[in-house]
C-alpha cells in the first residue's frame, strides 16, 4: 500500500471518528436545567409557541413514566397505578379541549423522546444529567437552607421529532401532549419562623412533621406533563404533585425510605380533597385541571 493510500484511509477513519452516524445524531438530545423558587412548577421553553384556544392537540396514552427510576421499589403494573393513569385518560377526555387520541406507545416509549423531571435537585430519584454548573450548585447550597427545586428537559431527538410530526399531520393536530405519573421528591420550605411546609403543587402547600431533617426532601406521587409544537420541540412543561409521604425523623436519621403505599394511592384516587378550596373537590382534579391548564396556557 503506498503513502498516498494509506494517508487516506487514515483520513477516512478519523472523519468517522469525529463525525458520528445519522442513526446516532438522530438519536442525540440536549438538556436544561432551571431553578423552580418555592411554588412554582412549570417553565415555558418557546413563548411565541403557545398553544391558541382554537389549536388541535393530540395526546398520548397517560401511563406511568416510560423511564422511571427503577431503583425506586414499586411496581409500574401496580393495579392502582394502572386505575389511577386510566382515571387521568378519562378525565382529560372530559375537558373542552379539541383533543385527538392517539394510541402510539413508540413515542413514549422511544429513546430520544423528550422528558421531564420536576422536583429536588439533590433527589435520590433526580435523573442522571441534571447540568447545574458546579460554581452555581455551590451558590446554591450557600444560599439556601433547603435543597432547591428544578425543572430539568430533556429535549427530543431527531428522529423522535419527525415521527411526532408525522403523527401530528395524521391527526390534523397542532400540538402534542404527553402526561404521566411519576414519582419524585420535592424540597422543604419555610412556614413562618419555625414551621416547615412543603408546596405540593400550584397555589397548594401542606405543613411537615415537626421532628424532621429539613435537608431531606419529602416523597411525592406526582403528574407531569410536555407540550410539543410540529417541530417536536418542547414549549412548556411542568407537574403537579398529588399526595406526599413525609418520612419519619428516625427514619430519616436512619436513611430509611418510605415509599407511597397503596392506600395513599386508594386515597388518592377516591378520598384525597382539597379542604382549602370550595366543594372539597378531589386532589387529583384540581392537579390535573391545573396541569393542563398550565401546559396549554388557557383556563379548561
Amino acid at each position: 500500500m503506498n503513502t498516498h493510500a494509506r494517508i487516506l484511509i487514515l483520513s477516512l477513519l478519523f472523519s468517522l471518528m469525529l463525525f458520528p452516524s445519522c442513526s446516532v445524531l438522530d438519536n442525540m438530545t440536549s438538556t436544561d436545567t432551571k431553578r423552580l423558587k418555592p411554588g412554582e412548577f412549570y417553565e415555558t421553553y418557546k413563548p411565541n409557541k403557545l398553544p391558541p384556544r382554537t389549536a388541535r392537540v393530540a395526546i398520548l396514552p397517560i401511563t406511568v413514566q416510560p423511564d422511571m427510576n427503577q431503583d425506586l421499589d414499586y411496581d409500574r403494573d401496580n393495579e392502582l397505578l394502572v386505575e389511577l393513569t386510566d382515571s387521568i385518560a378519562a378525565k382529560v377526555q372530559r375537558y373542552p379541549v379539541d383533543l385527538a387520541l392517539i394510541s402510539n406507545y413508540d413515542l413514549i416509549s422511544q429513546k430520544g423522546a423528550p422528558s421531564v423531571y420536576v422536583g429536588s435537585g439533590n433527589g435520590n430519584n433526580a435523573p442522571y444529567g441534571i447540568n447545574i454548573p458546579e460554581e452555581e450548585r455551590e451558590t446554591w447550597e450557600e444560599e439556601d437552607v433547603y435543597p432547591p427545586m428544578v425543572i430539568f428537559l430533556k429535549n427530543s431527538a431527531k428522529n423522535w421529532a419527525a415521527e411526532a410530526a408525522t403523527t401530528l399531520e395524521s391527526q390534523n393536530a397542532d400540538y402534542l401532549l404527553h402526561i404521566w405519573v411519576s414519582f419524585a421528591e420535592y424540597s422543604r420550605a419555610d412556614k413562618g419562623l419555625v414551621r416547615r411546609q412543603v408546596y405540593i403543587g400550584t397555589n397548594y402547600a401542606r405543613e411537615t412533621k415537626f421532628l424532621r431533617d429539613d435537608s431531606k426532601p419529602v416523597e411525592v406521587l406526582q403528574i407531569s406533563g410536555l407540550l410539543t409544537d410540529r417541530s417536536g420541540k418542547v414549549v412548556r412543561a411542568g407537574a403537579e404533585g398529588l399526595i406526599y409521604n413525609d418520612t419519619s425523623f428516625w427514619l430519616q436519621v436512619l436513611d430509611v425510605k418510605e415509599l407511597i403505599t397503596d392506600e395513599m394511592l386508594e386515597r388518592v384516587l377516591y378520598t384525597a380533597k382539597r379542604n382549602d378550596l370550595p366543594g372539597d373537590p378531589l386532589a387529583l382534579d384540581v392537579a390535573l385541571e391545573m396541569l393542563v391548564s398550565q401546559l396549554l396556557d388557557r383556563r379548561l
